[in-house]
């Protein structure tokens, strides 16, 4: 008889590796600076927002609704915070209207034009 096979040993954890001594000496991140959430600075950037919509300057007026909505506080009024969320929304809608209506100008203005011969 052929003898029986040893038992497989027990499986340890791999011993972990040291970390590299430039590694070790690395500062740890430094935490992102608080933006100061403010409401009057929050209004004040949807105030310009509104001022790009009205001349037609979607993509700057999202920018700004952006800005007023990062600088909202959390315990801020829901429905001004309502407000900058419906304006972000009609500013992305108009900028994405804008750029079909481009797209569709552009497929029927590049197709060739008949000449009209005089007789």
């Amino acid at each position: 008889m052929e003898p029986a096979a040893e038992a497989p040993k027990e499986l340890s954890q791999p011993e972990p590796v040291p970390a590299k001594e430039e590694e070790a000496k690395k500062p740890a991140a430094e935490p992102k600076p608080e933006i100061k959430k403010d409401l009057k600075s929050a209004m004040d950037k949807k105030t310009e927002g509104n001022e790009e919509f009205k001349l037609s300057n979607f993509a700057e007026a999202l920018d700004h609704y952006s800005e007023a909505l990062d600088l909202f506080p959390d315990d801020g009024p829901k429905d001004d915070k309502a407000a900058i969320l419906f304006n972000m929304g009609m500013s992305h809608a108009k900028l994405v209207s804008a750029i079909v209506i481009y797209r569709n100008r552009r497929k029927t203005t590049t197709r060739p034009l008949k000449t009209i011969r005089r007789q």
